[in-house]
């Protein structure tokens, strides 16, 4: 059958992947059964017609095919990847220090980073239990803040200044965004906004503190951190929803809980990027990037982890939200057949969407067309300064 006009631009428009975990080595295709997403990689990247379920003949040749790929070497088998998915930027995750972004260059010929904040702000001890689960095993948030920073601490002016040099550092190192996964932790996205005579009273108690001042100490600390995006032009990427790991309540996740800092009008010039399209709060991901002028939407992970749900929720976005607010990544891995795979699918999701909307006479073709430049490539090329 032949594709229309919408769907086969959704499908060959090169475009910005905002979400790519690409870390160690490239991995080999499973010994096991084949899921759907990896079975339409497989189809674009070695040129087969798959049966579902695949025959054991055709799995054979397929794994015939991987090794050969992956024969190739790392650099080969890469560039053939991202050709075949029309992925021309990848935007990728480093460290706030950046000190692993020199051996993360040459994933991709076009690579970009997201740096993660968090450790800064809590230290590495703090893990998947929150600081809650720190404080349970003896362990404090000083403590945790410097190991991770390799120096002491003597007040929260030494602790601000290191996340200032830091985040300065970023552009130079290929940093285009600031990552926020506080969503995984105990304390969600309840984020307070503390004076700093409290911030800093706190930090004077050292291993005394209670939870609520590390709290206090968290909250400020990246507040200044948003402070210093916006002060080098970074905009804020934030995980929410589901699935959100760790400890967390899940309605702790809601990025509705954000919308004080969102509004705040000291960052009214600073992009916040909504991760996940929220889900479950899909409704409320709608309003905030309706509303808010400095509010995108990055539905990675959704068209793939719930088709059913993006199917509602894009419906609703395109009729609220502004064309030139939305974004989306693989949230893939070093794994050929699953970077190609997600691509796909997640390109007819968006396809049938906008086939959906034209049809319903809610949007012109030429308003769908639009709207696929501005979503694979032309949204995050503004958004994420990529060609300045």
């Amino acid at each position: 059958m032949n594709q229309s006009t919408i769907m086969k631009a959704s499908m060959d428009t090169p475009r910005v992947d905002t979400h790519g975990h690409l870390y160690g080595d490239i991995r080999d295709l499973t010994r096991g059964g084949l899921g759907v997403l990896l079975l339409d990689g497989c189809e674009a990247l070695y040129g087969m017609t798959i049966e579902r379920p695949p025959k054991p003949e055709t799995l054979e040749n397929v794994r015939k095919a991987a090794a050969e790929l992956r024969a190739g070497g790392r650099e080969a088998t890469l560039k053939t990847t991202f050709e075949t998915a029309h992925i021309r930027t990848q935007i990728g995750f480093c460290n706030f220090q950046v000190s692993d972004v020199e051996q993360k260059l040459d994933i991709q010929e076009d690579i970009r980073f997201f740096a993660y904040i968090d450790s800064a702000i809590l230290g590495t001890q703090v893990g998947w239990d929150g600081m809650k689960g720190l404080m349970a095993r003896g362990g404090s948030h000083i403590a945790s803040l410097e190991e991770t920073h390799g120096t002491k601490l003597e007040d929260l002016d030494a602790l601000l200044s290191i996340i200032d040099s830091s985040i300065d550092a970023w552009k130079a190192n290929h940093v285009v965004g600031m990552k926020v996964s506080f969503a995984y932790l105990d304390h969600g996205l309840a984020i307070t906004d503390p004076p700093r005579v409290d911030a800093e009273r706190a930090f004077a108690k050292r291993e005394e503190m209670t939870l609520e001042e590390s709290a206090a100490v968290r909250d400020f600390a990246l507040r200044h951190a948003c402070d210093a995006c916006l002060r080098n032009g970074v905009p804020v990427v934030i995980h929410t929803g589901y699935p959100a790991g760790g400890t967390v309540n899940v309605m702790q996740t809601n990025p509705a809980l954000m919308q004080g800092m969102f509004m705040d009008p000291r960052w009214a010039d600073l992009t916040f990027v909504i991760l996940h399209g929220g889900y479950p709060y899909t409704g409320e991901t709608a309003y905030l990037a309706a509303k808010l002028p400095n509010v995108m939407l990055d539905f990675t992970g959704l068209p793939t982890h719930i088709p059913a749900s993006f199917r509602q929720a894009m419906g609703e976005w395109l009729e609220m939200v502004p064309s030139g607010k939305f974004v989306w990544g693989s949230d893939s891995h070093l794994y050929p057949e699953q970077i190609v795979g997600i691509d796909r699918f997640s390109r007819r999701m968006i396809g049938e969407a906008l086939e959906l909307q034209v049809a319903d006479r809610m949007m012109t073709e030429d308003q769908a067309l639009r709207f696929v430049e501005k979503v694979s490539y032309g949204n995050a090329d503004r958004i994420f300064g990529l060609k300045t």
